[in-house]
């Protein structure tokens, strides 16, 4: 029995003669004062949370309370739920299609994402996962231009440097080496790291 017992928004009133297959249609009014008429799994699982109120009143949120629905930040926030929660995405695969998630914190609100995040640096800047195996989380994600995902992209081979793995790109800016002769050097020539930069002293 659920009559009387309250889910989310809803409380149940009474059983009806009505059914959806073998499941039984319920009688429910939402705190709005609306009357809604679902089944138990639905009110159980969380499927049925109102009358609809309750998803007008989180875009009421979204677009009215923190007021930046078209910013850049919203729009990144966006983009990184839609990676790894839609499946229809044409790139899910490389996200939530192998395990990458958003973590609580960011999926509960924007609020909290531009809390962490801030605004971005730049147009140039955009959303990046330092570790790319890893989630979206506060810990994890930074502001990063081109230059800088790219040197992070997980095709990209990572050498030991003053007991860092780094992108030779990286490598070659802080030893201020050019690029192209730092690959030409260690992966023209085979040589290691060290014994390139020892060759350009």
């Amino acid at each position: 029995m659920i009559e009387g017992l309250i889910f989310n928004r809803l409380t149940v009133v009474k059983a009806t003669v009505r059914k959806t297959g073998n499941k039984t249609i319920y009688e429910c009014t939402c705190t709005c004062g609306n009357i809604v008429f679902t089944d138990k799994y639905k009110l159980q699982s969380g499927h049925t949370k109102s009358c609809g109120c309750f998803k007008l009143d989180n875009l009421s949120v979204i677009k009215f309370k923190h007021g930046k629905s078209k910013t850049p930040e919203y729009k990144a926030w966006s983009g990184m739920k839609e990676r790894c929660n839609n499946a229809t995405y044409k790139g899910y695969h490389y996200y939530g299609g192998r395990g990458i998630k958003v973590c609580d914190r960011w999926s509960e609100s924007f609020e909290n994402f531009f809390l962490d995040m801030k605004n971005k640096p730049s147009s140039k800047h955009s959303l990046d996962r330092i570790d790319v195996n890893g989630n979206y989380s506060p810990d994890n994600c930074r502001w990063a231009t081109t230059s800088q995902q790219s040197a992070n992209r997980r095709d990209t081979t990572k050498y030991l440097f003053n007991d860092h793995m780094m992108a030779l790109s990286h490598i070659a800016k802080i030893v201020n080496i050019p690029q192209t002769t730092m690959q030409r050097l260690v992966r023209g020539k085979g040589m290691t790291v060290d014994e390139a930069i020892s060759s350009r002293l």
